[in-house]
């Protein structure tokens, strides 16, 4: 009630308050959502919840997911528009990746507590003392931002980081589509379209020699998908020919550990990838 006095009388807000089970939502609170509700936000803070909205909205709502760093020094945003096949576990693993991609970026969920960026039965589970003035300054950009964006018609990830000459960087997430592919039972994989380009690259400097590397991202088991979004080269003591492809190992183990260290874990190992020269079947040798 507060918040709808606040707001006027020409518009209302839903509020809902309580536990959010694990991967699924009440068919009341859903359909009521969808009937009455034309944005959602979820300023909850969790993974959990992210991803269950994902599940029970997916293009049904226009919605934010807004939430600060562990330090409080940092606001992430993500938007998708109503109609969009974009989830918020996609803006959610590309903005990991970004993180990855300048090491000025490497330490924006740093933070001594083991676990999850963010995630649990509430705000991140694990409390953390945070600067009252960064909370003040970065909830107001994000009150503007629901404002400036909320009838945007296409995805948007945002990172707002707190300078130490109290300016506010802004940098837009440079988004990708991606291809999806369905493997039997098993679960969907989606990979990005840059991360294909990347990779697509790589084989073209190695040609005539097959090549190869290390896949990385994320798992969601509400909806059972892989998203890939990055990868490790192949080490320096792989072994390469017109024929084969043999991974190595050297420093591998170090480049995996580094990435859980600066992505807090949500970007992880997944599998690997190896190319055929020209003319050659892409079918798994025998």
């Amino acid at each position: 009630d507060m918040i709808n006095k606040l707001m006027g009388n020409d518009r209302s807000a839903l509020a809902h308050i309580g536990k959010v089970p694990f991967g699924h939502l009440s068919n009341e609170l859903v359909s009521t959502l969808k009937k009455e509700v034309d944005l959602l936000l979820d300023t909850s803070a969790s993974i959990a919840v992210q991803r269950t909205l994902d599940k029970e909205f997916g293009s049904g709502i226009a919605r934010f997911t807004l939430f600060l760093t562990p330090n409080g020094e940092n606001l992430v945003m993500f938007y998708t528009p109503k109609g969009t096949s974009v989830s918020h576990f996609m803006l959610e693993a590309q903005y990991y990746a970004w993180l990855l991609s300048d090491s000025k970026y490497h330490d924006l969920l740093k933070t001594e507590v083991e676990g999850y960026t963010y995630s649990g039965d509430s705000c991140r589970s694990i409390s953390f003392r945070l600067s009252t003035h960064n909370v003040s300054l970065l909830s107001s950009i994000a009150s503007k931002a629901i404002e400036n964006y909320q009838s945007r018609d296409s995805p948007l990830a945002i990172n707002w980081s707190i300078m130490k000459d109290l300016s506010v960087e802004c940098i837009q997430i440079p988004l990708s589509g991606f291809d999806t592919v369905n493997i039997g039972d098993g679960p969907n994989v989606q990979v990005s379209h840059s991360l294909l380009n990347e990779i697509h690259e790589i084989r073209g400097e190695a040609l005539p020699n097959e090549t190869g590397g290390t896949l990385i991202g994320s798992y969601d088991v509400i909806s059972n998908t892989i998203i890939v979004v990055a990868h490790i080269p192949a080490p320096s003591d792989s072994k390469s020919s017109p024929l084969s492809f043999e991974r190595g190992t050297e420093g591998l183990e170090d480049a995996v550990t580094t990435i859980e260290k600066i992505t807090h874990k949500n970007l992880v190992y997944i599998g690997e990838w190896h190319s055929h020269p020209n003319g050659v079947s892409p079918e798994p040798s025998e």
